[in-house]
């Protein structure tokens, strides 16, 4: 994966937004969302320019959900965003030389887990005081099932 900054071209994400937060991004994430999925880009942006941080938040002990991230998580409930589970089946299929086919191979059913807020094409995990066994398994899911064919980004 290549670190891009497609965030910072104004027409992608509103210079307003781009002042508020840090963004680190891979793989032009972020123009690619506005260009292939612009209604939940809308959505992710008006939650990012809306949300105020306060921080007498911050130091409140860690549980299951904060209440900062069920705050966040219900800006987008209203959205029409909802916690789903994403699981994955694929099926291998050899073809000949000419494209016929010639065997399907059983299917391969991978249990994922829980997102926090999934809506089209899009999955999207709120983390605020991660545990890092959740932080780990989230970064390595979402690249995983988009190199093994899921149909979100």
């Amino acid at each position: 994966m290549f670190e891009t900054r497609t965030f910072d071209d104004p027409i992608v994400l509103d210079p307003a937004i781009r002042m508020r937060w840090a963004f680190l991004e891979t793989s032009s994430a972020a123009a690619v969302l506005r260009s292939v999925c612009p209604q939940e880009w809308a959505d992710i942006t008006a939650v990012l320019a809306s949300f105020v941080l306060d921080p007498s938040r911050w130091l409140k002990k860690g549980g299951n959900r904060g209440d900062i991230a069920k705050e966040i998580d219900g800006m987008f409930a209203v959205r029409g965003w909802r916690e789903t589970r994403v699981d994955l089946v694929t099926q291998g299929v050899l073809l000949s030389k000419n494209l016929e086919v010639l065997e399907r191979l059983p299917p391969v059913e991978q249990e994922g887990y829980l997102v926090d807020n999934f809506k089209g094409r899009v999955a999207l995990d709120v983390e605020w005081n991660a545990k890092d066994g959740n932080l780990d398994r989230d970064l390595w899911a979402c690249p995983n099932f988009c190199v093994n064919g899921s149909d979100f980004n």
